[in-house]
């Protein structure tokens, strides 16, 4: 077969993978390419479709080996080819070698041509979940004498917590319905095991999410984007080096599930409490406790350009409550005009 036989071959070879891909064929795709004669590109169109398929096979380890043998196979031809630093980082990043992944994903950037948006998308974001990862591993456990005094305090304020999860040494716990409060509560501990210094004093804080009354906790841990959210934003400032405090917003660029148009958080006072609420008085520090304000995408745009008391009051002008968080609240910014004072 002569070189344009074989260009011919492998341009059927891609328009076909790209169709079976549509259909989510994916299995097709390794089938086809395991019974083809393979240039680099293509072996990295079947390492591509290995790692694909991993995600839907019961045993996607094996799937990562056969990605990994052809990747040996081709590193010294592609070692400068961002795709083969991409997958083999993303493998790494899966059997949790996170600070080998860290190193092909910073390659990896480096090769990769502004240009191919996709791939530079994909690269960055892993590399930024991975340096946090790393990062997150310094994060140690509050010791149980601290622990125990903050339980204590926070049965005292809110009522009886019951842990509901735990990750990267926090943990969340769920205080329901009382006398106190007519909605349900999730409260962190552990982020107060991380000192913010500033060149005066020192600071440490929890994070609540106040939900309403009727929400329902899935035990099968689907659904219950809320949860998910606060996890995903806790492990976030957990690696944060700036200062975190009241007012500190955070944005997701494409928001926190695909069922919601909340793309951003922003921290604030506790809503419902006095300030004999708002810390923790311990032993030897005192804890701060912020209250978790999702954000809408017009919020967000205002809070960028505003203070964190200036987007309170919009709320508070328009009457929308923000204890409890309600999911199907409308974006107080898209509806209503703010005259600027």
């Amino acid at each position: 077969m002569n070189i344009d036989e074989y260009k011919e071959q492998k341009k059927a070879i891609l328009d076909t993978i790209e169709n079976l891909y549509k259909e989510n064929r994916i299995f097709d795709v390794i089938k086809l390419l395991e019974n083809s004669n393979l240039d680099d590109s293509l072996c990295l169109e079947l390492v591509r479709a290995y790692i694909n398929a991993a995600s839907k096979a019961s045993d996607p380890y094996s799937l990562y080996e056969k990605a990994l043998v052809i990747l040996n196979k081709i590193s010294t031809s592609c070692y400068n080819e961002p795709k083969w630093h991409f997958y083999e980082g993303y493998i790494l990043y899966k059997q949790d070698l996170f600070e080998d992944a860290l190193i092909r994903f910073e390659k990896a950037l480096k090769l990769v041509d502004i240009s191919d948006s996709d791939l530079f998308f994909k690269i960055n974001t892993l590399l930024e979940n991975t340096k946090n990862t790393v990062a997150l591993k310094d994060h140690k456990p509050l010791d149980d004498k601290h622990k125990t005094q903050l339980l204590e305090k926070i049965t005292s304020y809110f009522g009886n917590p019951a842990k509901l999860c735990s990750f990267d040494n926090i943990e969340l716990y769920h205080i329901g319905p009382d006398q106190k409060h007519d909605y349900n509560i999730i409260i962190s501990v552990g982020m107060s095991n991380i000192e913010q210094k500033t060149e005066s004093f020192s600071e440490y804080y929890e994070v609540m999410l106040p939900l309403p009354k009727e929400y329902r906790f899935n035990p099968e841990h689907t659904g219950n984007f809320e949860i998910f959210m606060m996890i995903e934003v806790l492990k976030y400032l957990a690696v944060r080096k700036e200062y975190v405090g009241f007012g500190y917003y955070l944005e997701k660029e494409n928001g926190f599930s695909a069922h919601t148009s909340f793309n951003a958080v922003m921290l604030s006072a506790l809503g419902d409490f006095n300030d004999d609420y708002q810390q923790i008085k311990l032993e030897d520090k005192v804890v701060k406790l912020y209250q978790l304000i999702p954000l809408k995408p017009f919020e967000l745009n205002y809070r960028k350009h505003h203070s964190a008391e200036d987007l309170l009051n919009v709320f508070k002008e328009n009457r929308i409550a923000l204890t409890p968080f309600i999911a199907t609240r409308d974006d107080v910014l898209g509806k209503v005009r703010i005259t600027e004072k």
